[in-house]
């Protein structure tokens, strides 16, 4: 009677063992998958601020090709004084 009642709880322990194992392996992968979508994000993210970029630089140049603005380069403070 005590070796059956010994076997028994032993096989609780590791079912118990092997649930915990397991809910920590889906953890760890949503860990992982969580990480992935927010690389995702980023890369979409600037994707599209390359391509609001990319669009006003063509903007500004074609703007300038027009006459419509002048594209100057900024000027230091050193070059200022300089300049002064």
């Amino acid at each position: 009677m005590l070796m059956d009642d010994l076997l028994g709880n032993s096989w609780l322990v590791v079912a118990a063992m092997i649930a915990a194992s397991i809910l920590a392996i889906l953890y760890m992968v949503s860990i992982a998958i969580r990480g992935q979508m927010h690389a995702h994000d980023l890369q979409v993210s600037v994707a599209r601020l390359q391509q609001q970029y990319h669009a006003r630089i063509r903007a500004m140049q074609e703007a300038a090709q027009l006459g419509e603005v002048e594209l100057v380069s900024p000027i230091d403070e050193q070059e200022e004084k300089k300049a002064a």
